[in-house]
């Protein structure tokens, strides 16, 4: 009861720390049939390309052992059993080679095929439960087991009904095979064969698609995560010093991104003139004080006063007032109370002198 409790509160989708800690033990979604697939596609490219080549090679190196074997003797020295052996093993595995290509192939595609390749020491780590009769019993009877068996019985009606249409027109033609010239024997072997293989191959096609969704979902829904669980890597990732470091980063970037895109919008920007520069804004139907928009000191102060200048905002020289509110006034907030009088006379001065320019244009 407990355990199916803990898994009723496991309602979120699990975080990338999550995921990434289970692929570093190995734990990633495996679909079988990805397998079947490269093995039916590289079947079907042996017959179709390599196994014609193949088979006449080898008929060109073994039809002479077979028809004359009395050339080949093996009752001379080491050295010539050595050379003959050597011989025959190097024929047959260069008429073999590309089949095994293929095969080797097929077997890398079906690894890339489901991700990266991973070494995960857990997993081939000895564990004492694997060997507990009552721990391969649960294995045996548990849910996933019912779902494996109900998945390979649909795989196996799947592959048997795409077997037998594709068999199904040569089924009338068994009969006549009978007079057939043994000389056409090969060919229509091959044609059944291949498109024996075609049906079987399309339909493989379509159970490994349905198997690599259905073990991603399966994956994501086992490592799902309950909202304590999502506090405690919360924390446990704040209390790192590298990952607060790095959130610390973060956050001031994205304030100074936000004080640039306020500058536009400021009434006036008071500076050093270089050092220091402090953009507020004032609105008289809206604001009870002057708002900071953005400061900075040195570079920053002087992209304040770039922006400022590229859209027309008046930029007034105060160094003393300047230097005040880059030490007291606080970002997207009033500035104090102290410099209440000085910033009035500042913004009065620039609206009169926006005022005088308007009725001068």
């Amino acid at each position: 009861m407990a355990e199916d409790q803990d898994d009723s509160q496991k309602t979120e989708e699990p975080t990338e720390k999550r995921l990434r800690e289970a692929e570093e033990k190995g734990d990633v979604p495996r679909a079988r049939d990805i397998g079947l697939l490269a093995g039916m596609v590289a079947a079907w490219m042996i017959v179709l390309m390599a196994a014609p080549g193949a088979a006449g090679r080898l008929s060109e190196l073994l039809l002479p052992l077979i028809e004359n074997p009395d050339d080949f003797r093996l009752d001379g020295s080491a050295v010539d059993v050595v050379h003959g052996l050597h011989w025959l093993i190097l024929g047959v595995g260069a008429a073999l080679l590309p089949v095994l290509g293929i095969l080797a192939t097929g077997v890398v595609a079906s690894a890339l095929g489901q991700g990266r390749f991973l070494f995960a020491g857990e997993r081939i780590r000895p564990k004492l439960s694997n060997l507990s009769p009552a721990s391969g019993w649960k294995r045996i009877v548990s849910r996933q087991a019912f779902v494996e068996f109900l998945k390979s019985l649909v795989k196996l009606v799947i592959i048997s009904a795409a077997a037998w249409h594709a068999l199904a027109p040569y089924i009338a033609w068994t009969e006549d095979t009978v007079g057939m010239d043994v000389a056409g024997l090969p060919v229509l072997l091959r044609d059944v064969t291949l498109r024996l293989l075609l049906a079987v191959l399309l339909a493989t096609v379509l159970m490994a698609a349905v198997d690599v969704l259905w073990n991603r979902l399966e994956w994501r829904k086992r490592l799902r995560m309950s909202f304590q669980e999502i506090k405690d890597e919360h924390k446990q990732i704040e209390g790192d010093p590298n990952v607060k470091a790095k959130l610390r980063e973060i956050r001031r970037q994205r304030s100074k991104h936000r004080m640039m895109a306020n500058v536009p919008r400021a009434t006036v920007v008071i500076t050093n003139p270089t050092h220091f520069a402090v953009a507020l804004e004032y609105d008289r139907g809206r604001m009870a004080a002057p708002v900071c928009l953005a400061k900075g000191a040195d570079l920053i102060a002087l992209r304040i006063r770039a922006l400022a200048q590229e859209h027309g905002v008046p930029i007034v020289e105060n160094p003393p007032l300047a230097r005040a509110l880059h030490a007291s006034a606080e970002v997207d907030a009033t500035i104090p109370l102290q410099h209440y009088q000085a910033v009035a006379e500042v913004i009065t001065y620039v609206l009169k002198l926006k005022g005088g320019l308007a009725r001068r244009g």
